[in-house]
């Protein structure tokens, strides 16, 4: 028996294959009915259980793929990543309380609105993850910046976005928005104008590209993140600035509302910091990829 998530397979894939963690998974499905079903599973977008003969194993849905075939019917294929779960705690300022949010840290989502006069447009398009996606939000000292890259996956023209509006717009306003979809709303990190637009018509849908800048916005700092080495710390480096200030540049797990000026607890034996001590955010960075977000700051060490 294979099943994933609540779903049985009715019909055994044609390739199964295991390597590090990682599930490729390919083969039909008897009617189309049974395919929209697996879809809602695995778009999902939770942790599912993937069960194969006696085992049984926690997963992450990757890329799926789903073809309506006239002659081999309704086929899919599948990637799915062995579920480890992931240990990040903040300590909140006014209390002292320390909760572990890493099980809230899965599905990572973001959302960009658009406003220019009387209208108002939004991306993604649609919830499921049919689209590629490059965002960038640098936050420094009293700037905003973002990058965008948006790519439909959609060939049938009634689905594809107009763009025209948004190259056409004099003044065209822009929030980013980022945060994990265990965690309820997402949090604002980017406010302001853009500065370039273009976009155009590929094979598959359409692309955007936006860049944009605004002011650094105040707000009040609620809890402290522990960025610890070996568990939440993907990379560390020392950098000596030009003006001989030892730098350590952070990459870690997405944080959307850290902020320049915030203060995060840090451990890395690697970096000289036996024991976690408090350092100031200098500068931070959102990545957001559908291979993987991250946040990267930098603080004096």
């Amino acid at each position: 028996m294979i099943r994933i998530g609540n779903f049985e397979l009715s019909r055994p894939p044609e390739i199964f294959q295991i390597h590090k963690g990682l599930f490729f998974i390919a083969g039909s499905l008897p009617n189309y009915d049974d395919a929209r079903h697996l879809q809602e599973v695995v778009h999902s977008n939770t942790q599912l259980d993937f069960q194969h003969g006696e085992t049984q194993t926690r997963v992450l849905v990757g890329d799926t793929k789903f073809i309506s075939d006239p002659i081999w019917g309704e086929r899919y294929e599948l990637l799915l990543y062995e579920y480890k779960p992931i240990h990040l705690t903040r300590r909140k300022i006014s209390t002292g309380e320390v909760e572990n949010i890493g099980e809230r840290t899965v599905s990572p989502r973001f959302r960009i609105n658009v406003e220019e006069g009387n209208w108002k447009d939004s991306l993604p398009l649609w919830e499921t993850l049919e689209y590629e996606v490059k965002l960038r939000v640098d936050l420094s000292e009293n700037i905003e910046s973002f990058k965008l890259l948006f790519e439909d996956q959609f060939p049938a023209d009634r689905r594809r976005h107009d763009f025209s509006r948004w190259t056409n717009s004099p003044e065209l306003s822009v929030e980013v928005l980022l945060g994990y979809l265990e965690q309820g709303d997402l949090l604002p990190v980017f406010k302001g104008e853009a500065t370039r637009i273009s976009h155009g018509i590929f094979a598959s849908g359409n692309w955007v590209k936006l860049e944009g800048k605004g002011e650094l916005r105040e707000r009040t700092q609620e809890s402290v993140y522990l960025i610890e080495e070996g568990v939440n710390l993907i990379a560390g480096r020392l950098e000596r600035t030009e003006h001989g200030i030892l730098m350590a540049r952070i990459k870690t797990l997405l944080l959307p509302d850290l902020r320049p000026r915030d203060s995060v607890d840090v451990c890395s034996k690697n970096l000289g910091i036996e024991k976690a001590q408090i350092a100031e955010v200098d500068s931070v960075t959102h990545i957001f990829k559908l291979s993987g977000p991250f946040t990267k700051f930098s603080f004096v060490l």
